[in-house]
């Protein structure tokens, strides 16, 4: 009986080891890093726990495989060969160099994959491939019905992009040789581009690949003693932090509710509804800017339907920007949860976030420091945590670059750290 006990002993299995957090936030980073956004990865762990999330993700990365093998350029220069392309420079959010603000090191290159076609006929692709990657061939395929003086196409461009402007669509139509059809889908990446602030600001945005060609040797001699030494192209922010130094004449209501907004702390059922209005909006939107193309599409032979168009293609950009609102607040909630006193801790959030409440949450300490501010803040600094760009492939955080040019940008005197900067005080 006794062996009959140690066989049976012997046969049971084992149970399998209990795995933490951190090893399941790791599996899903290493699983989903190359086609899905680190901060979007582990705000679905944190949300749907990690079977939920894989499921998620991975929905999310087949739609991202159809975006690349589109064809679609995120730069907006589809007109350039694949040679002249520019290759990945790390963020954990980038596709090409154009999107290097938000897309850095997640491991995708250019597409270089078969093109995905469709023509009137064929299925629907799915929202995010059909916007971002959907092909053209069935539109551009057999005569050219649209506009050919170039006046009316101007005003056709202008009815279909009215976000856009004058100078965007001349140099979309120069950049196409005049061809309406190839200029649209310039104009349909730069709106993609400006709904997801992923466009080049400044000069970056008007000599990005080269494009300025002086005209003599003077002015290229003059041009080499401009540029500046350092490779950083400048950045300009257009942001909102917190209105605390429009109360002199704003009223106290309006700098009150952005400064709770910035110190909000979601609960979790918060978060989770949250996230649902996200993927709702996001859904939306996508759905309308599919029809907007396909309506363009057909605006070829019925100019009713470009008119159609825009109305989704506006339609489309309310929806998206409303979940990006919807991410900013979750973004300041996370960093409210990380952050206290006299430290501010930027991990786990997008880019363009991180700057905000980093420029938002200096200011509000510089505020409580009160009378003698210049002292206090030399005496007991502030500390902004970017990270070290560990999970970057580039292995440089572009949150720690861009937040310290931020930073000096507006006034503050910023000392550089590891990972980090410490802010001492206002400059005079």
């Amino acid at each position: 009986m006794g062996k009959k006990k140690g066989k049976a002993a012997q046969t049971q299995p084992e149970a399998p080891p209990s795995r933490t957090k951190e090893e399941e936030m790791e599996d899903l980073l290493n699983e989903f890093r190359a086609r899905v956004d680190e901060p979007l990865i582990i705000l679905f762990h944190d949300e749907l726990g990690f079977e939920g999330a894989r499921q998620t993700l991975t929905g999310i990365a087949a739609n991202v495989f159809m975006e690349e093998s589109s064809g679609f350029d995120p730069s907006g220069l589809q007109n350039e060969t694949a040679d002249s392309s520019p290759g990945i420079v790390g963020s954990s959010e980038a596709d090409s160099s154009s999107r290097t603000e938000s897309r850095k090191g997640d491991g995708r290159s250019p597409s270089r994959l078969t093109t995905a076609t469709s023509d009137a006929d064929s299925g629907p692709l799915s929202p995010t491939a059909s916007i971002y990657g959907g092909s053209y061939d069935g539109w551009r395929g057999g005569a050219n019905d649209s506009p050919t003086d170039s006046c009316d196409i101007m005003v056709t461009l202008r009815a279909a992009f009215p976000g856009l402007k004058d100078i965007d669509i001349k140099n979309a139509l120069k950049k196409s040789d005049g061809d309406m059809d190839k200029a649209s889908d310039y104009l349909l990446n730069i709106t993609y581009l400006e709904e997801t602030s992923q466009r080049p600001k400044g000069v970056d945005g008007f000599f990005a690949n080269g494009d300025f060609r002086p005209g003599s040797k003077r002015r290229v001699k003059n041009a080499k003693q401009k540029q500046p030494k350092t490779d950083q192209v400048p950045v300009s922010y257009k942001l909102k932090p917190l209105a605390l130094e429009e109360d002199d004449g704003g009223g106290a209501s309006s700098g009150h509710q952005q400064t709770s907004r910035s110190t909000l702390t979601l609960s979790s059922e918060d978060q989770r509804q949250n996230l649902a209005v996200i993927l709702h909006h996001r859904e939306i939107g996508s759905q309308s800017y599919e029809s907007a193309r396909d309506l363009f599409r057909r605006g070829r032979s019925d100019p009713l339907f470009r008119q159609a168009a825009v109305v989704y293609t506006e339609r489309s950009q309310e929806h998206h920007k409303t979940a990006r609102l919807h991410e900013s607040i979750h973004s300041d909630s996370i960093v409210a949860g990380q952050s206290a006193g006299n430290k501010i801790d930027l991990h786990n959030v997008p880019v363009l976030d991180g700057v905000r409440n980093a420029l938002a949450r200096t200011q509000l300490w510089w505020s409580s420091l009160g009378e003698d501010a210049i002292r206090k803040a030399r005496e007991n600094p502030l500390q902004v945590v970017t990270g070290i760009g560990r999970h970057s492939a580039s292995g440089s955080s572009p949150m720690y670059s861009q937040v310290g040019r931020a930073l000096r940008d507006a006034g503050w005197k910023v000392q550089d750290g590891i990972g980090h900067y410490i802010v001492t005080g206002k400059k005079i």
